[in-house]
């Protein structure tokens, strides 16, 4: 006789129940800054909570060591890359910061968010009218090709 090992009857309804559980989560009531196995990075370090303790660029490339602003960016990318929430925005002074704790933090997320995709959505329409123009001119036959 041979033992197998019990298998947990889950199934599609602890599936379920997980998905339920998920859909309820309050995402205002989580702290942001809650520990993670990820350790923070550089920039992310230096970085307050909430948009009022916003850093500008420059102030921040000078703080982390950064003689560029490309170089921070760069750097900025990697770690937001990686999992930091490294949130930006244009209002006021502008700069870069953490998003703040329960519904604040969760308002910062959404703007920063819709900030992102219409940026993302701009740079998709920029892309898409150079891609035709390269199309029509891969279409033209040159002078060159005719003559010949």
């Amino acid at each position: 006789m041979t033992k197998e090992k019990a298998r947990p009857a889950v199934g599609a309804a602890g599936q379920a129940d997980k998905k339920e559980f998920l859909a309820r989560t309050n995402l205002s009531q989580i702290n942001f800054t809650t520990p993670t196995e990820r350790e923070q990075g550089p920039v992310e370090g230096l970085l307050g909570k909430g948009r009022e303790n916003a850093l500008s660029l420059k102030t921040l490339a000078k703080m982390a060591g950064f003689r560029t602003a490309r170089d921070l960016r760069l750097q900025i990318a990697k770690e937001r890359k990686a999992g930091a929430l490294i949130l930006s925005s244009c209002r006021g002074h502008g700069g870069y910061y953490r998003p703040a704790d329960g519904p604040e933090g969760r308002l910062e997320l959404q703007e920063f968010v819709q900030s992102m995709a219409s940026r993302g959505t701009c740079c998709f329409a920029a892309a898409t009218a150079a891609k035709k123009a390269l199309q029509k001119l891969d279409g033209q036959i040159a002078f060159d090709e005719v003559e010949g």
